[in-house]
């Protein structure tokens, strides 16, 4: 039996994903292994708003939105800004959502050990120089999403994007209340594929447009899985950890109603579960785009390739992604696409 496939928009997090299935992990475990990677290369990762979708035969799908927060929790309304006053750094760093997110989606479906699916992450990001980033990822390992509040990281944190950084950053956010988990509908569509989306919400009035970036896996039982994530390239860094916070947090206005602390912030990630019950396959679909995924999109194409070229046209990205795993008499065929941008 094949050990599965997984296909992912940057390189570090494509071999990661594939080595946890060579490894006898799940399409859960690759798509988290996969995110992993590319936090080590990438500063604006690891923090960054998430979404995972998965399923398969025996699982209804399901969606753990990791997507930032609008920090707060606990913490008296700040006097806020006049006008139309820039607000400093820290008063757009969101509560990341994204470690306690994959914590939720493993303890559910993964296989493999948490700590295993990060540490070559750590040596990673350390072989790449980031020697603050891969002790941050060390410390994910063992201590998952706790370690945003253990002593250093926690004052690390608060210093780039609490009240003496003009934010609104607190311990509360950061002991990450339990993302939400829910159970998303199959959608029939007239083509005879079957869709499941996650639930999206507009993007909040300050969030910088950004593309986002995204791994797919397919696993030999069955199960197929889809993760996206919108790293902010330019976010509020917090040097002694290498690592940014998402610029999504509305800033508070003297005399306009404050978001509410807690509120999930809106961030487009485009995600699908796709099923033929004609063709038996299932398959989970990602786009690097800048718009969210309906399922008026996948409704139109009548084919998965047509799919996949529809939403580089349609939803800007420059690439899209899907994992398929076909279900046969005596095994499972696992199989990836890509498509770019100027695909024929």
């Amino acid at each position: 039996m094949s050990a599965g496939k997984a296909i992912a928009s940057h390189g570090e997090a494509n071999r990661a994903a594939n080595d946890a299935l060579e490894a006898g992990g799940n399409a859960v475990d690759a798509a988290i292994a996969g995110f992993f990677a590319l936090a080590a290369a990438e500063p604006g990762a690891l923090l960054s708003p998430l979404a995972i979708l998965w399923g398969g035969v025996g699982q209804a799908p399901r969606t753990i939105d990791g997507r930032a927060a609008q920090p707060g929790l606990s913490l008296a309304r700040p006097r806020g800004l006049r006008g139309d006053d820039a607000p400093p750094p820290g008063a757009l760093a969101a509560a990341p959502r994204s470690l306690a997110a994959l914590a939720v989606a493993h303890a559910y479906s993964g296989s493999l050990a948490f700590g295993a699916l990060v540490r070559p992450a750590a040596a990673l990001a350390k072989s790449l120089g980031a020697l603050r980033r891969a002790e941050l990822l060390r410390a994910v390992a063992s201590q998952g999403a706790t370690a945003l509040v253990h002593a250093d990281v926690l004052r690390a944190l608060l210093a780039a994007g609490g009240p003496q950084a003009g934010g609104a950053l607190s311990e509360v956010d950061l002991r990450a209340p339990v993302p939400s988990d829910v159970r998303v509908p199959f959608v029939t569509l007239p083509s005879g594929l079957l869709a499941a989306l996650p639930a999206t919400h507009e993007d909040a009035p300050t969030a910088t447009r950004r593309a986002g970036e995204a791994v797919v896996a397919a696993d030999p039982n069955g199960l197929v899985a889809a993760l996206a994530c919108c790293p902010d390239p330019e976010g509020v860094l917090v040097p002694e950890l290498e690592v940014g916070l998402a610029r999504d947090a509305v800033p508070v206005r003297r005399g306009v109603p404050r978001v509410r602390p807690g509120t999930t912030l809106g961030r487009s990630l485009p995600l699908a579960l796709l099923r033929h019950e004609g063709a038996a396959w299932l398959a989970a679909v990602g786009a690097c785009g800048r718009a969210d995924l309906q399922a008026t999109d996948v409704a139109v194409h009548a084919t998965l390739p047509e799919l996949l070229l529809g939403l580089v046209a349609s939803h800007r990205g420059a690439i899209a992604l899907a994992a398929t795993a076909t279900r046969g008499a005596r095994s499972t065929k696992t199989q990836v696409s890509r498509v770019t941008s100027g695909s024929p």
